[in-house]
Formats: structure tokens, C-alpha cells, sequence
């Protein structure tokens, strides 16, 4: 085994983008100066422009005219092909980078070049000593074996936890959508999930607020594979039209297939390329199940998987992955194994009646879980959401108007015909009769109305439900 034959393994897109990173942040370069050195860069030209930022720090500033300044100065400006080359280190450099995952790629190429080198050198040894060529052979393939699964485990103190740079970073919808976060949005098909998210990624791509929430803009990249080009032009068309953006549209990009489904790891990296290509900070994933390939939606290890590559996005792009997803027909979260849900960190389940849609999240790793209740307007060819009442926790959320005006009609305590109480009910709202008996029904079924026997004419008797105390139950 010759020495010159032994090839490190090198990611030169890692070292390209983290020094791309260093030139756009400087204020990062702490954390990369801590591990690495010049030497460390497979790339000979990287380890040349990474001592040049290094020096350019010592003097104070960094920016491609100082680093340009220090690579004259060393001799190497015109060797790298100078200003041109700079320029392509920050186009390789997405704003997204996580400089701190590529520093530990960067570091562990420079790790397994000194492993590998180690090999080398007993294999040389080894022709050497003849009588030993086997033993001393060995001995190399352990180093060679060692540097197959290198340890990729840390350990941090909480001073370096708290110093990370993307520590704190807001809410993109507060309260709702955290930042870096995998988000599951369940519902019933035709419920208007794809409408929903829609409006929540035209609101988001230009920060305004999303029903009462604020926001931080944030570009926005759907990958549809449910709906296809005419529907979503459609849907688009429509919800522009709603917030007056048919003439200005935000920042929402759209693809309509991948190359690789979620049942590979392929996946992951396509679906990071779109992110970083679009410069989107939140993907869309619509919807989940057009994603799976060959998972069995129905397996915990499958779907445990399928939910570890959407953490993997997000890792990877510092962004936040929002799949649509369908519930079972009981309708009770989202459907398939429990180890998609478990592996989230938002889960947010949509229910509609007539033209309102509750969204609760029943899961968010970040805080109190949020419900948002809007209405659904498909006027004039045009559609948006408009907020009716929000909660966070899990108490249950204020009641819509039809669900204020029944309470409300049986505040004295009596009971109260369920036909005169609707329509009670329905001249105090002005909505049709059907919805109004939908949320009667939902208020019993919640146990804040008592209902009573049914007369000859299946009409039955409704009162309010009080507790020990005397109050309402509501």
C-alpha cells in the first residue's frame, strides 16, 4: 500500500460553503476558529482563503476586500484566481448555512486524512519488515475500519448551547409555526387544508400578519404533489385575489414532482436543494402520503423514519418543513402509525363546519399549544381566511357565534325547545339552519348543554349544564 494511493474522503461543497458563510458572517467565525485550522481544508485553495479571513480577523474586519488584501499580501490572490474566486465562495454559500455543521464536516475530512495517513505509514513500515508484512497489514486495515463510522457525538456546556448563533431565533408565526420546526397539518379531505396553508404561506412570504399572528417574512416553497399545475394556479389565482396581490406576489415558489421519495435518504437532499435553490425558509410538503414511495403509512419504524428525514431537512437548511396530511376516518389525528406524530414537533389538526375551520395543535414542542378558528370566504372568485377567536393551551377554544348566541339564549338556566332555540339561535347569527344545529349537537355531545327527553314531535328539551357550584360549565 503505497502512501501517494491512500485518498481522504473531502466534501469540497462543505468547505466551499463554509467559507462562503465566513465572508457573508463574520460574526461566526468564532465558532469555525475554535476546531479548525488552515491545514485542516482538503481543498488546498479553502485552507489559503480560510488563513486570509483568519488574518484579515486579526486586523480587525472581515470582508472580500480585506481577505483579498491578505491573499496579496501572502502571494496567493492570483494562484486562486482572486476576485472571481471569492465571489464563488459566497454563491456557494446558501443564507441558510449552518456553519457549525460544516465546520464538523470540514474537521472530520481533516480527521480521517490523519487516519488515513496512519494507515499508510504502517503499511510502508510493513514492507520493511517482511516477516511482519501480515500483522503490520492488519494493523492498517483497523485504522482503514476506524475511519468507516467515525464518532460524530459532542458534548456542549450550556455556555456553548447558549452562545449558538441560531439560539432564540422567533417564531415565523408566533405562537403557531416555530422556527426550525417539523410541522404536521391533519384534516379530512375537503376540509381545506391545501386553501389554509396557502393563504398561511402568502401572508407568511411577505410578513404580514397571518389571522391576528404576527410574522416573519419568510420565503416560502410548496412541493405539490396532490393538487397538480391547473388546480394550484387555481387556488393561487383565487387567494392572491383575497389579499389584493394578483399584481405584487410574495415570495412563493411551486414544483410539482421529486426525484426521490421519502422511503430514501435521496429524498432529504433534493428537498434541501429546493430550499436552498429558492432561498425558502419554509418547505411544503402537499400532501405527506404522495411523499412516502414504499413506506407503509401504517408502520412505527417506517413512518419513525419518514419523520427522522423531515428533522433532517430542517437540520440541514436551519428552515421548517410543513407536511399536509389526512386523518383516519374516525377523524381523530393524524392517520397512520403514531411514530410520525411522536417524531414531529408541531401537530396541528383542522376541522371544518360550513365555513369555518378550527386548526388546534394537540402537540408543540415550543410552547402552549395554539387554536386558530377563522372563516373561509370563496367570494367573487377570490379566497382568504378571516380570524374568529384564538386560544392557546388546551383549554377549549372561545365559541364561534352560532355556539355564543345558544349559550347565550339559555344564560337564565330554564329549559328551552331545541326547534325555538335554534331558531333563537339563527336570528341572532343569521346562518342557516344545519350549521346551527351542528354546533347545538357539538355543545351537548361537549357536555355544556343538557338535553332531555324528546317529545312527540322529536323535538327535545336543551338547558345549560351547571356544575356544583352553581356556574356554568363553560
Amino acid at each position: 500500500m503505497n502512501p501517494r494511493d491512500v485518498q481522504p474522503p473531502n466534501d469540497p461543497r462543505s468547505e466551499e460553503a463554509v467559507i462562503g458563510a465566513l465572508l457573508i458572517d463574520p460574526g461566526k467565525l468564532a465558532v469555525v476558529a475554535r476546531t479548525l485550522r488552515p491545514g485542516d481544508f482538503y481543498t488546498q485553495s479553502n485552507g489559503w482563503v480560510f488563513e486570509a479571513i483568519l488574518d484579515a480577523a486579526e486586523r480587525g474586519a472581515v470582508d472580500v476586500v480585506t481577505v483579498g488584501d491578505a491573499l496579496r499580501a501572502a502571494g496567493r490572490f492570483d494562484e486562486i484566481g482572486g476576485g472571481a474566486r471569492l465571489a464563488g465562495l459566497m454563491q456557494a454559500a446558501p443564507s441558510s448555512v449552518n456553519v457549525r455543521e460544516y465546520a464538523r464536516t470540514v474537521e472530520e475530512t481533516a480527521r480521517r486524512r490523519e487516519l488515513l495517513r496512519a494507515a499508510g505509514e504502517v503499511a510502508r513500515s510493513a514492507h520493511n519488515q517482511g516477516e511482519e508484512l501480515g500483522a503490520s497489514l492488519a494493523r492498517a486495515q483497523l485504522w482503514v475500519n476506524q475511519i468507516q463510522a467515525p464518532s460524530t457525538i459532542q458534548t456542549f456546556s450550556a455556555a456553548d448551547v447558549l452562545a449558538w448563533p441560531d439560539a432564540g431565533k422567533p417564531d415565523l408565526i408566533a405562537g403557531f409555526l416555530p422556527a426550525q420546526s417539523v410541522v404536521l397539518f391533519s384534516g379530512a379531505g375537503g376540509d381545506g387544508k391545501s386553501y389554509a396553508m396557502l393563504d398561511l404561506a402568502v401572508n407568511l412570504a411577505r410578513g404580514a400578519q397571518w389571522l391576528g399572528l404576527a410574522t416573519v417574512r419568510t420565503p416560502v416553497v410548496i412541493v405539490d404533489l396532490e393538487n397538480g399545475p391547473t388546480r394550484f394556479q387555481e387556488r393561487l389565482r383565487r387567494t392572491l385575489y383575497g389579499h389584493n396581490l394578483l399584481d405584487d406576489p410574495p415570495p412563493v415558489s411551486v414544483r410539482f414532482g421529486i426525484g426521490a421519495a421519502l422511503d430514501s435518504d435521496q429524498a432529504v437532499n433534493e428537498l434541501v436543494s429546493v430550499m436552498q435553490d429558492t432561498g425558502s425558509g419554509l418547505l411544503m410538503l402537499d400532501s405527506l402520503v404522495d411523499f412516502l414511495g414504499e413506506v407503509d403509512e401504517n408502520s412505527n419504524p417506517e413512518m419513525g423514519k419518514v419523520a427522522e428525514r423531515l428533522r433532517a431537512i430542517r437540520e440541514k437548511t436551519g428552515g421548517s418543513v410543513l407536511a399536509i396530511h389526512h386523518v383516519p376516518k374516525s377523524g381523530n389525528g393524524p392517520r397512520g402509525a403514531t411514530a410520525l406524530r411522536n417524531g414531529v414537533d408541531v401537530s396541528c389538526n383542522a376541522t371544518r363546519d360550513g365555513a369555518t375551520l378550527r386548526m388546534a395543535q394537540d402537540k408543540n414542542r415550543s410552547g402552549p399549544e395554539t387554536t386558530v378558528t377563522a372563516r373561509m370566504s370563496w367570494d367573487n372568485g377570490m379566497f382568504a381566511l378571516s380570524a374568529l377567536g384564538m386560544s392557546t393551551g388546551r383549554q377549549k377554544p372561545p365559541p364561534d357565534e352560532d355556539e355564543a348566541a345558544i349559550v347565550g339564549a339559555l344564560e337564565g338556566g330554564d329549559w328551552m325547545a331545541s326547534n325555538d332555540l335554534v331558531t333563537a339561535a339563527m336570528e341572532r347569527t343569521g346562518h342557516v339552519r344545519r350549521g346551527v344545529q351542528a354546533k347545538l349537537k357539538g355543545l351537548i355531545d361537549d357536555a355544556i348543554l343538557e338535553k332531555g327527553e324528546a317529545g312527540p314531535n322529536r323535538t327535545y328539551a336543551v338547558r345549560l349544564l351547571r356544575t356544583q357550584d352553581g356556574d356554568s360549565g363553560v
